[in-house]
């Protein structure tokens, strides 16, 4: 129900071009300022991982899940994508201003106009990271950067934690568990840089379950209601482990 795509170009106040968030000083600052209100704070750390991790969700979910289920990627780059802000200062809609994307060579729509058509799953995969990184992300984090001082080592693992997330997330929620290892490693080793985002095995009851490995906080525990989250790197991992099988004992405690 999170999950808001549309195609064409929406009008409304709280519609924003992906450019604008780069161009335009005080649309960065709409989200910034409606984050701050609706956590009630000021703190700066969580605040940059907050905006960061909002304007990432759309972009990653909707490019992989339709990667995964349809072996096709939509154009993700600034000038193709539009962004809808809350009150709660969380982006929840996406629009695709045009219906371009890539497929593979057997793909039934490879003769359409929209259509580029790549030779295979890797070039499949770096159509969506081209994409999504250097045709859009790329400028937002130099945007970040400069204006509230945030890391680009944060923001690179930021982003490769929602990457192998939203993998892990989806194939097992498609029966596809056994392709988890094999996605996220080609994933993960196409970004330019390295990274210590990847899978955490738990054990539990005989099997094992797959959890994503992160590299980057979310910060929330920065704000008087949060602790750590269960997967929190700011834990040992035999410590997240062991929180990761008290969930699967009971999820209905978490």
């Amino acid at each position: 129900e999170y999950f808001k795509v549309s195609l064409g170009t929406p009008s409304g106040a709280d519609w924003f071009p992906a450019r604008a968030f780069l161009d335009d000083e005080r649309v960065l600052e709409t989200l910034w300022n409606r984050a701050s209100e609706a956590a009630k704070t000021s703190d700066r750390a969580y605040l940059k991982q907050s905006v960061f991790g909002s304007y990432l969700w759309l972009l990653c979910v909707s490019g992989i899940g339709t990667y995964l289920l349809a072996r096709r990627v939509p154009d993700l780059s600034a000038g193709n994508t539009v962004l809808h802000v809350n009150h709660e200062g969380w982006i929840d809609a996406l629009a695709l201003r045009e219906a371009r994307f890539a497929c593979l060579p057997d793909d039934p729509a490879s003769g359409s106009p929209h259509a580029t058509v790549v030779p295979d799953l890797d070039a499949l995969r770096r159509f969506y990271l081209r994409g999504l990184l250097d045709e859009n992300l790329a400028p937002l984090m130099d945007a970040m950067k400069s204006r509230y001082k945030y890391g680009l080592r944060a923001m690179q693992e930021t982003l490769a934690d929602r990457i192998a997330g939203t993998l892990i997330w989806l194939l097992k929620e498609h029966g596809g568990g056994e392709r988890v290892h094999g996605e996220v490693g080609a994933f993960l080793g196409l970004l330019p840089y390295t990274t210590k985002s990847g899978v955490l095995e738990v054990p539990f009851e005989g099997r094992c379950e797959l959890f994503l490995k992160r590299a980057s906080c979310c910060m929330s525990y920065r704000l008087p209601q949060y602790g750590l989250c269960t997967s929190c790197p700011l834990q040992p991992e035999e410590e997240r482990v062991a929180r990761f099988q008290a969930y699967l004992a009971n999820p209905e405690a978490d």
